[in-house]
């Protein structure tokens, strides 16, 4: 049995399966969620007699919408393929976060910035240093354009990866994208705590460390909040502390917490 309803200038199929067109974005989700629900509940008698909705019919069709939203996997264009990205500057975690994400969910992981250090076989700062900024952030975006089109994955990108309009817009589109944020201060230390790390990565402004940060930082916010679904605070907590609370905001769709 089928029903189907306008959302957000889409009319949307349901049946006792998943919904074809079930929102990917979980923000976008669960307004259609509160919709599909809504417009069960608001159909006339007539409307409910003359498509046969009656009695047990209309309590198996109401669970079959609530399951169709809130059990089966994110579908995109009728895929079920969805990919986690993790953004937000340097030393907040992506990489250590996105192995032990990807481990939970039973996921691949990628790293863009190790994939582009493979296989140009330079690092990121010989990169800068030799080919340019322009350069490195095509590399990037080539890269990021590769594995957002992957089944399943947690990506961890560049910081600067968001710089590029078509890139926040692919994230976006492929699931949910996660901003990892933390204060200058809390991003400082950790740096200096990785100086080989820090090493391989080239200046951005030719300031000092604190300096550089700020600014950086500073011009970059306006982007990581466009492209995030959400954002977790990673001053002072444990990698397990922030999976959990991503698995959480993932929520049952990806085998998150409901």
């Amino acid at each position: 049995m089928r029903l189907g309803f306008l959302f957000e200038n889409q009319y949307v199929l349901s049946s006792n399966r998943c919904s074809t067109s079930v929102p990917r974005d979980p923000r976008i989700r669960r307004r259609f969620r509160a919709h599909s629900i809504h417009w069960f509940d608001n159909l006339s008698s007539v409307e409910r007699s003359r498509q046969q909705f009656t009695g047990k019919t209309q309590e198996k069709l109401r669970q079959a919408i609530r399951a169709n939203v809130l059990d089966c996997p994110l579908r995109h264009n009728g895929n079920t393929n969805m990919v986690v990205t993790l953004i937000g500057y340097r030393a907040t975690g992506k990489s250590t976060v996105g192995q032990l994400l990807a481990s939970r969910l039973g996921w691949d992981f990628v790293d863009t910035d190790d994939q582009i250090v493979s296989v140009s076989g330079k690092s990121i700062a010989e990169i800068f240093r030799e080919d340019g900024e322009p350069h490195f952030r095509e590399l990037e975006r080539q890269q990021l354009q590769r594995e957002l089109s992957r089944e399943h994955a947690v990506i961890s990108s560049g910081g600067g990866a968001i710089l590029n309009e078509q890139t926040r817009q692919l994230m976006r589109e492929s699931g949910p994208v996660v901003w990892l944020s933390a204060s200058v201060e809390t991003i400082v230390e950790r740096l200096k705590e990785d100086a080989a790390s820090t090493g391989s990565r080239p200046s951005l402004t030719g300031e000092g460390l604190v300096e550089e940060v700020e600014s950086v930082l500073r011009s970059r916010l306006p982007l990581y909040s466009e492209a995030a679904s959400f954002v977790i605070e990673t001053d002072e907590r444990t990698v397990d502390e922030i999976v959990d609370e991503i698995m959480s905001q993932l929520g049952p769709e990806s085998g998150g917490a409901s």
